[in-house]
């Protein structure tokens, strides 16, 4: 993929890599700068603090049981 006039150009490559791993095309946008990020947004927010709030959880599990965490 490369970009022309302000368009970004896929090859049949990047049609093949896409359907064996969007992740792979997300990074090669990436590279060529064509990748736009996400803003935090509330629902955002909250997952990170939910899942903050589990590892606590787990890791308080853990202790519980004698490891050495």
């Amino acid at each position: 993929m490369f970009i022309d006039a302000g368009r970004v150009i896929f090859s049949a490559t990047d049609l093949v890599n896409y359907l064996g791993c969007r992740h792979a095309t997300f990074l090669d946008l990436s590279n060529i700068g064509e990748t736009q990020t996400v803003s935090d947004s509330d629902t955002v927010e909250l997952l990170k603090r939910k899942g903050i709030e589990h590892e606590r959880r787990y890791l308080a599990t853990l202790q519980d049981q004698g490891g050495n965490w």
